[in-house]
């Protein structure tokens, strides 16, 4: 009989984000590879900030496993054009489905990644610009009950998205670019100092 302990929200070093998710997620590819010799299609979900996400990056660098492994990507982005570029990740193009969800509301959701089953990931909240501070986050690995929670809330989102394009996502129109960028800022300038103990999880 196996037991498995409860994911818990753990603080991450920004530097380390990365490539603690690309670890992650290599390891499910390579069980999926391995699964699925005669190349079925199977699909991760991904809800994130933006393209410029440090799991978007992730999932970039592991773009040849993935095509490999024949997986696809299904992603709802939050603010799709409203930082630096609007453009996904070229070595993704091709793997990805994308939707993007205009509602400022979706900021206080929290980055996700449902990889199967029994494995996903949960990140920090996406008003906490992962660039700029450490972050808290949750590896589910055999844990059903998290990645089911995963998953729905990522039918949610992607009912509520539009259709993008993911070689030149398009940016929101201009008055609600300008609203989301406004209300990043005043949620980030309320949280100068992180929190000692979480209260969105």
């Amino acid at each position: 009989m196996r037991f498995t302990t409860p994911p818990t929200m753990r603080v991450i070093k920004k530097e380390e984000k990365e490539a603690q998710l690309r670890d992650h997620i290599a390891a499910h590819v390579a069980r999926i590879a391995a699964a699925t010799p005669g190349g079925e299609t199977y699909a991760y979900r991904l809800v994130v900030r933006s393209h410029e996400s440090p799991v978007v990056r992730a999932l970039a660098a592991l773009s040849h496993d993935l095509a490999a492994a024949n997986i696809r990507i299904c992603a709802v982005v939050a603010l799709p054009g409203a930082e630096r570029s609007p453009a996904w990740p070229d070595e993704l193009n091709a793997l990805t489905e994308c939707r993007a969800v205009r509602d400022v509301r979706l900021l206080d959701a929290h980055e996700q990644l449902w990889l199967g089953e029994e494995t996903c990931w949960i990140g920090d909240c996406m008003r906490r610009e992962p660039a700029k501070r450490d972050a808290y986050e949750c590896y589910g690995i055999g844990c059903r009950e998290t990645a089911a929670g995963v998953a729905r809330a990522f039918e949610l989102f992607w009912s509520k998205g539009a259709p993008a394009a993911t070689g030149q996502i398009p940016a929101p129109v201009e008055a609600i670019s300008a609203a989301l960028e406004t209300a990043v800022a005043a949620l980030q300038a309320a949280e100068q100092t992180p929190p000692i103990a979480s209260t969105r999880h």
